[in-house]
């Protein structure tokens, strides 16, 4: 099926929601094709910092899981280079660069990046940012066999999400987030170490 690609850079944060849908939900070839829609507007416009567009890591994630290493090294460099002093983009780059250091087996540096990210999500008062940043270095330092460290990491990550969970007054929406599959995962894990479990 033919399709013309709206190249409005409006697109691009839907298209990189999208794209973190599809990776979170396994669906690799999907989250890879919206990862590309997502550049080539990007690169149509010669806009690597589009207001919005914060979820870069699952292009980067995309691209590794579909072998595209090398386009995926090239984003987060673009990424890196026009930075320049914004802090919210540099959750995203931090994230990316994590994964790329990771997928080429160097969990030192991926870890390193990990906890710069986690204090500048900090910083910035994004705990959505953070819960999934301490999710992820706390499967790196299980990796790692780093026991102790990871499961600080899920406690911190559980400790984010329940004061998440307790900031949505309607009960539905409560039950529905504390449900999600990756939550639950996040809790799970910090269950396992209850002495953990009220880090702040």
């Amino acid at each position: 099926m033919a399709e013309t690609l709206d190249l409005r850079p409006s697109r691009v944060p839907p298209l990189s929601q999208l794209c973190m849908n599809c990776a979170m939900a396994g669906r690799w070839e999907e989250a890879n094709s919206y990862a590309l829609k997502a550049i080539a507007i990007r690169k149509s416009y010669g806009m690597p910092l589009i207001g919005l567009d914060f979820y870069r890591q699952y292009e980067t994630e995309a691209l590794l899981h579909t072998g595209d290493e090398c386009q995926a090294k090239a984003e987060v460099q673009r990424l890196g280079e026009d930075l320049g002093s914004n802090q919210r983009f540099r959750v995203p780059y931090l994230r990316s660069r994590a994964l790329l250091e990771a997928g080429e087996g160097r969990r030192e540096q991926s870890i390193d990046h990990l906890r710069t990210a986690a204090q500048v999500a900090a910083d910035l008062g994004l705990p959505g940012e953070q819960w999934q940043i301490q999710a992820r270095l706390a499967r790196l330092y299980e990796a790692e066999g780093e026991t102790a460290q990871a499961r600080l990491a899920w406690a911190k990550a559980s400790t984010i999400i329940q004061s998440l969970a307790q900031g949505i007054t309607e009960e539905t929406r409560r039950a529905r987030y504390l449900a999600g599959p990756q939550i639950q995962q996040v809790l799970q894990q910090a269950r396992q170490c209850p002495s953990l479990h009220s880090v702040d």
